[in-house]
């Protein structure tokens, strides 16, 4: 489970961005695990990052 909701945050960008007139938000998920999150609201899509901490890797087979 991921400490930040990134799917919330690309709502909420689009949300503040229209009240606070900023492209560029950063956030803070005060969560128990919590996390900042950057988001850049575009004209169609938003993006959306921070620092991430890979846990387990693996490989999918065809």
């Amino acid at each position: 489970e991921d400490p930040v909701t990134g799917s919330v945050h690309s709502v909420l960008g689009q949300f503040w961005q229209e009240r606070l007139n900023k492209n560029v938000l950063v956030a803070f998920q005060a969560s128990q695990r919590g996390g900042q999150i950057f988001i850049n609201q575009l004209q169609n899509t938003v993006e959306i990052g921070g620092h991430v901490e890979i846990i387990i890797e693996g490989k999918l087979k065809k």
